[in-house]
């Protein structure tokens, strides 16, 4: 990322970490290429039944893959000091429970048949990147680049959908960077909710 910055000498750099430091302190087994440049793909998927979603818990900061990219904020920071902007990479907590199930499908079909287990877990990932996300504060991150990937598409939830469990689940964790934060939304894919965002 610094080396990165120094080629490029954007406005503002935006992390971009392994998007798994996000899922798989909750049990998601990746496969990752030897070289490191085929994208890792889920090996294993710990939700697929609706009971598995109890096992959705909020999760301490330390946790090792959390510490690992709180340690990457704070070298990157020292390299390159404020007033210049750093915005750590986060997706919301929808987007992160989509990525502990098979297929997109998957959640979709347990947030309709069991929406009240979904949202317990939903807010467990919220909780924990409510502390997580100040922690990237402390570490030196100027705000988030909040992703709420394909899951703020009507492709794939109805509008009802997306405000029960997307962005009464997003807003708390954006905020949880401080008013004075520099986040950057990104609401990606077709059919999105831009506007609702």
């Amino acid at each position: 990322m610094i080396g990165w910055q120094k080629h490029f000498d954007w406005d503002f750099l935006k992390i971009n970490p392994k998007a798994s430091y996000q899922y798989e302190p909750w049990g998601v087994k990746m496969t990752y290429s030897p070289d490191g440049i085929v994208k890792p793909v889920r090996a294993q998927c710990p939700i697929r039944e609706v009971s598995d979603w109890d096992k959705v818990t909020e999760l301490p900061i330390n946790h090792p893959e959390f510490a690992a990219q709180l340690f990457s904020i704070t070298r990157i920071r020292k390299a390159l000091p404020k007033p210049f902007r750093l915005v750590m990479t986060v997706f919301n907590p929808i987007s992160i429970a989509g990525d502990m199930v098979a297929s997109d499908d998957i959640l979709v079909n347990h947030l309709r048949e069991s929406p009240d287990v979904v949202e317990r877990a939903l807010s467990a990932i919220q909780s924990t990147f409510i502390h997580l996300v100040a922690e990237m504060r402390n570490a030196g991150a100027d705000g988030i680049f909040f992703a709420a990937t394909q899951w703020a598409s009507a492709d794939r939830l109805t509008v009802a959908e997306v405000k029960r469990f997307g962005l009464a689940f997003d807003r708390p964790v954006w905020e949880a960077a401080g008013e004075d934060a520099f986040n950057v939304l990104h609401v990606c894919a077709s059919n999105n909710y831009l506007r609702e965002y």
